[in-house]
């Protein structure tokens, strides 16, 4: 793996005054290490590539934020989460036999199916964002999937997001299979919500099926290449150790 040639490339990139506020530095920095991923990925010849380009992003992502604002218990989670979800739809977006489509606009679909459904149920349901972390049709069906670093207590929110999420699709289009992927194999009873709509799978099982779709091995490719405490800064590394925040860590 290519780690330290593409680390230095991510390094190199990054240019800021550090007399500028904490948020306006962090956020040039991050612009700044988008734009070197966009170009390795757009220059890359096979999926390996991509997916190198992509670790090592996360690798500087993580660190230059963090020698400019430390992570808490709470930042470090979620942009983890973040990464995770950007590292997955690198399959999807790289898959040979899928057709990929944009997400249809709520208006739309209420007009398709707007005799079936009272309007007090509309005014009731509001507007509703249909993004997810990837949408396309494969074997003619429509497959819409979500993807989830974890989910817990704090997830409440956006459980019922998902549920109403779920519930347009079905009514849309009733073949839909709609399918939510959790990094972290520990099912929690949150899950049990979805599962009116969508089918659940954590872990080893999440990983399974984006292979089944994408014809890709990710993990495999984390086993072989990935390597947070050899590659993160080493007193950042030691800092989420002893915060307890190192399982976030565990793809």
């Amino acid at each position: 793996m290519r780690i330290k040639y593409l680390l230095s490339k991510y390094d190199k990139a990054v240019q800021v005054d550090k007399s500028l506020p904490i948020k306006k530095r962090t956020l040039i920095v991050s612009q700044q290490l988008k734009s070197v991923r966009d170009d390795l990925c757009k220059n890359s010849k096979t999926l390996n590539d991509v997916l190198e380009a992509q670790y090592a992003y996360i690798i500087s992502s993580l660190n230059h934020r963090n020698r400019i604002w430390k992570y808490d218990y709470m930042s470090f989670p979620r942009r983890v989460g973040e990464l995770w979800e950007s590292f997955c739809k690198a399959a999807f977006y790289n898959a040979q036999d899928v057709r990929h489509i944009n997400p249809p606009a709520f208006s739309d679909i209420k007009k398709e199916i707007k005799k079936s459904i009272p309007k007090e149920i509309w005014n009731i349901v509001g507007e509703v964002n249909l993004k997810t972390d990837s949408l396309f049709y494969t074997d003619r069906k429509l497959h819409v999937i979500d993807l989830k670093s974890s989910f817990n207590s704090h997830e409440k929110g956006n459980m019922q997001r998902l549920r109403t999420v779920g519930a347009v699709y079905k009514l849309w289009k009733p073949r839909t299979k709609l399918l939510v992927l959790v990094r972290e194999t520990d099912n929690s009873n949150y899950l049990e919500h979805l599962e009116e709509f969508w089918e659940v799978k954590c872990g080893k099982d999440a990983y399974k099926t984006i292979e089944n779709f994408t014809g890709v091995n990710l993990r495999k490719w984390i086993d072989r290449n990935v390597n947070f405490e050899k590659h993160l800064d080493r007193n950042f590394f030691l800092d989420l150790k002893k915060n307890d925040l190192e399982s976030y860590l565990n793809w």
